[in-house]
């Protein structure tokens, strides 16, 4: 059940040739995963337990005599509810901004045209809270009475996961300017025009730091119907509240213990393997560089066909090494007199050279360098005063050429 609130106060006016304006916003989301008749997995082994009447009976289901009728000796209602329990996961976002905005179209005059000015500055105040139901936070346990292991979940099916609370503050400041180069007055043969776009951004965070990213974008009119535009930017992606501040997370998946089985000399099979999965704050921005370069061909006012080449670099893309990659490396490690940290054992029992799984541990890290690049086609058509109105229609395809992530480390 989402509930949201969000509120806006804003002003704006001009000065000499200069727009101004400034808000202040605030908004508040509040979600609850509500998920009912869960199983509790104490109640269900007291179930399980229970010596009188109203034990849980696992061995009914199914009638011999008519398959079609279904359980012919169900459990009570009564029995049922006992071990059912409902669980809540309730997340909350708050962001507060404060920022001041002025643009001019005409701050100096070139040959070729105006240059238009924007820039602006801003605050804002992100925090983020996940808070887990009692049972699977590690507030309430379970603990099998019959082998004494303890589990930090008592939620049947569910991995335990401990609450998440994150909060930053983030400065920034941007400039950018519209710079006519050539205009069409000035006759260049082969040049309609030419106009440039400059622009810088600089971000402060206060969990990482600073951060600071350049724009330059231009256009190129050959002739009427013609045009040429390239850009080149820097930009990045910072990691996010729940990344940067996630205490840990517990999945169980099926994994193969190589290290394991070879040097123990056992048949090597998928087993149930704990991964935890935590933040990470010595998290680093993504960074990447963007480098586009395209045409526009319109021959008629109401066609326009765009054709355009992307590449994309990107450096620190936030993943994961994965639980299998971490288990193989250990294996590579061994053989060589070290282990994996991150791969937690148990003793060794017996004639076992390496004990069984423990857990994975797989935080959240800056991975190796990534390359994209691809093409996009794109073709509008309009048509109008028809018949039946006006039409407008669009085409658009990509094309990736190029997708290459090199290995971390």
């Amino acid at each position: 059940l989402p509930i949201l609130a969000r509120g806006l106060l804003g002003l704006r006016g001009s000065f000499g040739g200069f727009k101004w304006e400034s808000a202040v916003t605030y908004s508040w989301a509040r979600t609850d995963d509500f998920t009912k008749n869960a199983i509790s997995n104490t109640l269900f082994q007291q179930a399980l337990g229970r010596s009188t009447p109203d034990a849980y009976n696992p061995f009914n289901g199914g009638n011999l005599s008519a398959f079609s009728l279904g359980d012919g000796t169900p459990n009570s209602a009564a029995v049922v509810n006992s071990f059912l329990v409902d669980a809540h996961r309730i997340g909350t976002t708050s962001l507060a901004t404060l920022d001041f905005r002025v643009s001019s179209p005409k701050i100096i005059s070139l040959p070729a045209g105006d240059v238009g000015f924007a820039s602006g500055a801003e605050v804002r105040r992100e925090t983020y809270r996940d808070n887990r139901d009692d049972r699977l936070d590690g507030t309430i346990t379970y603990t099998d009475s019959v082998s004494g292991i303890k589990y930090g979940t008592d939620i049947m099916g569910a991995s335990p996961a401990p609450d998440v609370y994150g909060k930053r503050t983030v400065a920034s400041a941007y400039i950018e300017l519209a710079v006519p180069v050539i205009s069409p007055d000035m006759n260049v043969p082969l040049i309609q025009s030419i106009d440039l776009q400059l622009a810088a951004r600089d971000e402060h965070y206060s969990d990482f730091g600073n951060v600071f990213k350049p724009k330059v974008a231009g256009v190129w009119e050959m002739i009427d119907g013609i045009k040429f535009r390239s850009s080149w930017s820097k930009s990045f992606r910072a990691p996010n509240l729940a990344q940067f501040y996630s205490a840990g997370t517990q999945v169980a998946n099926t994994r193969t213990d190589l290290a394991a089985c070879r040097l123990n000399n056992t048949t090597c099979t998928g087993l149930s393997t704990l991964e935890v999965r935590a933040g990470n704050q010595n998290l680093k921005p993504e960074n990447a560089t963007t480098l586009s370069l395209g045409t526009v061909f319109q021959p008629r006012r109401n066609l326009t066909l765009t054709v355009d080449y992307w590449s994309l670099k990107e450096k620190g893309v936030i993943g994961i090494q994965g639980a299998q990659n971490q288990i193989l490396f250990d294996l590579l490690e061994r053989q060589s007199g070290r282990t994996n940290p991150n791969v937690v054992r148990l003793a060794p029992v017996g004639a076992q050279v390496v004990g069984d799984l423990s857990f994975v541990q797989d935080d959240y890290f800056n991975l190796g360098p990534r390359k994209l690049r691809g093409l996009d086609f794109a073709v509008n058509y309009d048509l109008k005063d028809t018949l039946i109105g006006d039409l407008n229609f669009d085409f658009g395809a990509s094309k990736l050429i190029e997708f290459q992530q090199e290995p971390s480390a």
